[in-house]
C-alpha cells in the first residue's frame, strides 16, 4: 500500500510540472502549539466540518479563541455554521476574514462563490485583482498546498462556467482531474455544472460546443 501510495503521489508531482507552480501534498507547516495541533488533528476528516458536525465546530470555537489571528479556524467555523444552515453567522465570520485578511485564499474564494451565486461573475475579477490563475494571484509563491490549488481551479471553473466561456471551465476541470483524479467530489461538481450549462445550451439555443 505504502508503494501505491508513493507512486500516486509521484504521478501528482510530474502532472504539477504543467502549471506554474508546484503543488504539495503535505500538511502544511505550522506554528501552532501543542495543543492547537493536537485538537486540529481531530478534524483531520473535512467532512466533520462540512457536515457541520457539533464537535467540530466545538473544537473550532476553543481553537479562534485561542489563536484569533489565525484565519483557518475562522474559515472552517463558516463552513460549520454554514451545513448547519445558519448562514447568517457563517457571513459574519467570512466577512471578519474578508476583512482582516484580504489575501487569504479561502476568503476570497468564497467571496468569489457568493458573487457567483448572486450571478454577478464581474466581481470575481475584482476579489481575485484580475488574475485567474494562482501564480499571477501570489507571485511570490511557488508552492501552493492541493487544497489551495483545487479550491481556486473550481471556483474560477465555475467563474468561466458563468460567463459561458466553456472550453476554458474544461480546462480547469481537467486540470483538477489531472491533480486529484476524476472521482474527486470538487471535480465532479464542476463537471456536472458544465454538463448541464452545456445541454441547457444546446436544448435551448441549438448550439454545440
Amino acid at each position: 500500500m505504502r508503494l501505491v501510495i508513493i507512486k500516486i503521489k509521484k504521478f501528482f508531482q510530474e502532472k504539477s510540472k504543467n502549471l506554474p507552480y508546484r503543488i504539495s501534498y503535505e500538511p502544511l507547516p505550522n506554528n501552532y502549539d501543542d495543543y492547537t495541533n493536537a485538537e486540529y488533528a481531530k478534524l483531520s476528516r473535512r467532512d466533520m466540518i462540512l457536515r457541520g458536525f457539533s464537535k467540530a465546530l466545538k473544537i473550532l470555537l476553543d481553537l479562534h479563541e485561542r489563536n484569533p489571528q489565525v484565519p483557518t479556524f475562522m474559515y472552517n467555523i463558516a463552513t460549520c455554521y454554514s451545513a448547519q444552515g445558519k448562514e447568517d453567522v457563517a457571513e459574519k465570520y467570512l466577512e471578519k476574514i474578508y476583512r482582516a485578511y484580504p489575501d487569504y485564499l479561502f476568503g476570497r474564494c468564497e467571496r468569489a462563490l457568493q458573487a457567483l451565486k448572486l450571478r454577478k461573475p464581474e466581481y470575481v475579477l475584482s476579489i481575485f485583482n484580475n488574475c485567474l490563475d494562482l501564480k499571477s494571484l501570489y507571485p511570490e509563491r511557488d508552492f501552493f498546498h492541493i487544497s489551495e490549488g483545487t479550491t481556486f481551479l473550481q471556483v474560477i471553473g465555475w467563474y468561466y462556467v458563468s460567463i459561458f466561456d466553456i472550453q476554458k471551465a474544461r480546462m480547469n476541470c481537467d486540470i483538477m482531474e489531472e491533480l486529484v483524479g476524476e472521482d474527486d467530489e470538487k471535480v465532479r461538481a464542476l463537471s456536472k455544472t458544465i454538463k448541464k450549462v452545456v445541454n441547457l445550451t444546446k436544448k435551448n439555443m441549438n448550439y454545440e460546443y
